[in-house]
């Protein structure tokens, strides 16, 4: 596989400054704009459409972004983003009190400020809501499109596991279940995807063994996992590993028709802990698997150096108009000298499959 760079740049952290999301959802509205953007600024969630080919778009003022009007304005500390039947969702954790919201808006963003389906009540709490558990983190939270709605995972940390809520596109909670357990410790800052060529229930998680740099390493698990009666059955296990002192996090996974998956993920060398910089920023490091799992390359999209470092990787794939396969590549760039955020880069890339 061979991947072309046709578009990078960095967004003005007044517009987008963490948590940048690229959403492609075929442009239904006819805008010629062909996907849906969102960023946090000043802990609330902002969204724009896009055409990811346009090298002008990372100018600031050149995209229209719109405030989403969460159900925690003001106090968001992260957010995920998926487009399912028709719809935009994206999910919030709240700062203050770790309740976790989510939103439903349309492709056109004519709702957007004050979306009709957001729902007041949590779909996860520590104190009251829908479900509640003291355990629950749901910072660094993931969401996936289901067939009646969305599914957002959050991690409970007396298990510790991976706890998934189904919810309906009224953004009302009906199931969860769990995945990982003190034999399996998988842990928040993972992401999930569908598993190829299965049926709808078969999925693929990425999930770091820990979240705290403080506590030493970090290996990357891969979990296959079926629902079935509510309960994930684990199937396949593998790690993604530097060396035992390396500290993996917060990945993301594509896979591409080729049965080919790329492995996105934020990689933290031992000792850069107590640097300036602060423990959350490192390299972006790819990976690229073919279909019987076999690591076929790596790379560092971006090293950390005295000046520059990365966090918070998300990726998606989008096919032009054309019939053109891209790989959109987004993350928090931060400058190690100053200790400022810089904004969030995206990364364009057009994908040969041989």
């Amino acid at each position: 596989m061979r991947f072309v760079t046709v578009n990078e740049g960095t967004f003005d952290p007044a517009e987008a400054g963490t948590w940048l999301h690229c959403v492609p959802d075929g442009d239904p509205s006819g805008t010629g704009l062909p996907v849906m953007l969102s960023a946090e600024y000043n802990r609330d969630v902002y969204v724009a459409r896009a055409d990811p080919l346009d090298t002008g778009i990372f100018a600031t003022g050149a995209l229209s972004w719109t405030l989403l009007g969460t159900e925690n304005s003001g106090d968001v500390s992260d957010h995920w983003h998926v487009v399912s039947g028709g719809k935009h969702y994206v999910s919030t954790s709240d700062r203050a009190t770790a309740n976790l919201y989510a939103c439903a808006f349309e492709p056109d963003l004519s709702d957007a400020g004050s979306p009709p389906t957001s729902g007041s009540t949590p779909i996860f709490s520590t104190s009251s809501g829908s479900s509640t558990d003291a355990d629950y983190a749901t910072n660094d939270h993931f969401m996936y499109p289901t067939r009646t709605g969305v599914a957002i995972g959050v991690w409970k940390s007396s298990t510790p596991c991976l706890v998934v809520g189904f919810v309906e596109s009224d953004l009302t909670l009906y199931s969860t279940a769990e995945v990982g357990d003190s034999a399996l410790v998988l842990a928040n800052g993972s992401s999930v995807t569908r598993m190829a060529g299965s049926g709808s229930a078969a999925l693929a998680f990425l999930c770091p063994s820990n979240m705290s740099p403080y506590s030493g390493g970090s290996v990357m698990r891969y979990v296959e996992a079926n629902l079935s009666l509510a309960v994930w059955a684990e199937e396949t296990t593998r790690e993604i590993e530097f060396t035992s002192d390396d500290h993996l996090a917060m990945a993301t996974m594509v896979r591409f028709p080729n049965g080919y998956t790329a492995v996105t993920y934020r990689r933290l060398e031992p000792g850069l802990v107590s640097t300036r910089g602060g423990p959350d920023y490192g390299d972006i490091v790819r990976d690229v698997y073919d279909d019987t799992g076999a690591l076929q390359s790596r790379d560092a999209l971006i090293k950390y150096s005295d000046t520059r470092a990365a966090n918070r990787p998300h990726t998606a794939l989008y096919t032009s108009s054309r019939g053109a396969m891209f790989l959109v590549t987004c993350w928090d760039e931060y400058d190690t000298l100053n200790s400022a955020g810089l904004g969030c880069t995206m990364l364009v890339e057009r994908v040969f499959l041989v």
